[in-house]
């Protein structure tokens, strides 16, 4: 049976529903994450689910966190971390309405946060309205960990999402989404984010599609977490100051325009999908840290200026016997401070 290629995507990754409707499934995925910050990431994680009925399903989540600073002196921070939980979908098709929920224990955190170190709850929630036409109205909360920094790295850093989109992101033609999200560190500075981003058909057959398109994103902060670091350097001063984000990345007036293009090829049974993203326009409010003087405390500073983020990912998806798939992804990109490249590794099956 011929399928189009996002089609074909869609049933090949997905982990919940499973590959077979209505089967039970085990999914498990390996990711390693490295950015210039310098920070390595391993994130290894299965799932094994079942259907409770036509409309709902019960899965057991269970993943573990490698994250280390690769620093040049020896209190890089590192942590590692271990998780299970539970995660349940219900569907109620009168109503076109879908609900997800997940709930688990993230075990061997750091200090910090709510329960200071040891244990802590982590917990989301998604409501999917369906609009037709290949549409949808999505509502999430969650309460996670956060490790993007450095600095979250020996310190619990807790993140509470509230997000809002209208999602057309699954559609095989014309697709897009805009999304507006509210993140809190439970310090009365949250990071507020939104962006849309739309993908026209260009040409499409049974063995590939081509898309490009448009995104714009905003980011802030009421607030910079840029702190400086080391010893007073050396005059004459004035003196501009190193530094970083701490504990979180706080973003101010991060406007991006950003060209995107979207491929799908049909390689044998398998499939190589390819899609990245180029900065049209992109400026920031950035921050500086100065010492007017060896004895002065450093100073902190905006100033604006233009930067180019792009992203690049490729990715070989095979159906590696029947109810079963194996993905292979590679991907880099680039932020207003951050370069970050990953590699994935991703299984799926039917049972």
């Amino acid at each position: 049976m011929n399928r189009s290629p996002a089609r074909l995507l869609l049933a090949l990754l997905a982990a919940a529903p499973p590959l077979h409707a209505q089967q039970p499934w085990i999914a498990a995925e390996v990711r390693l994450e490295r950015d210039d910050q310098v920070r390595t990431a391993l994130h290894a994680a299965a799932e094994l689910g079942r259907y409770l009925g036509p409309n709902a399903t019960l899965a057991l989540a269970v993943a573990a966190d490698r994250i280390g600073g690769d620093g040049p002196d020896a209190t890089s921070p590192e942590t590692s971390t271990a998780s299970v939980g539970l995660r349940g979908t219900l569907g109620f098709p009168p109503a076109r309405l879908g609900l997800e929920v997940g709930a688990g224990a993230l075990l061997g955190v750091p200090a910090g946060g709510d329960a200071g170190g040891g244990a802590e709850p982590v917990v989301h929630a998604a409501l999917r309205r369906d609009l037709g036409r290949a549409t949808a109205v999505r509502l999430r909360a969650a309460r996670e960990r956060y490790t993007a920094t450095l600095a979250s790295l020996d310190t619990l850093v807790l993140a509470h999402t509230l997000e809002v989109a209208l999602d057309r992101s699954a559609a095989p033609g014309w697709a897009g989404e805009a999304v507006a999200r509210r993140t809190d560190f439970g310090d009365a500075n949250p990071v507020t984010t939104a962006y849309a981003w739309v993908l026209a058909p260009l040409s499409r057959s049974t063995a590939h599609s081509l898309r490009a398109g448009y995104a714009v994103g905003w980011q802030d902060a009421a607030h910079s977490t840029w702190t400086a670091l080391g010893t007073a350097p050396a005059g004459p001063y004035p003196k501009q100051v190193s530094g970083r984000y701490s504990p979180y990345y706080s973003p101010h007036d991060v406007l991006t325009h950003s060209a995107l293009l979207n491929v799908a090829v049909a390689a044998g049974s398998a499939w190589i999908l390819a899609d990245g993203s180029v900065g049209v326009r992109a400026t920031e409010t950035a921050p500086v840290m100065v010492r007017a003087s060896a004895a002065a405390a450093a100073t902190l500073g905006f100033y604006e200026r233009e930067f180019r983020p792009y992203r690049a990912r490729v990715s070989l998806v095979v159906p590696a016997a029947d109810r079963t798939s194996v993905t292979v992804a590679l991907g880099y990109e680039r932020t207003a401070h951050y370069r970050t490249g990953t590699l994935r590794l991703a299984f799926a099956r039917s049972l």
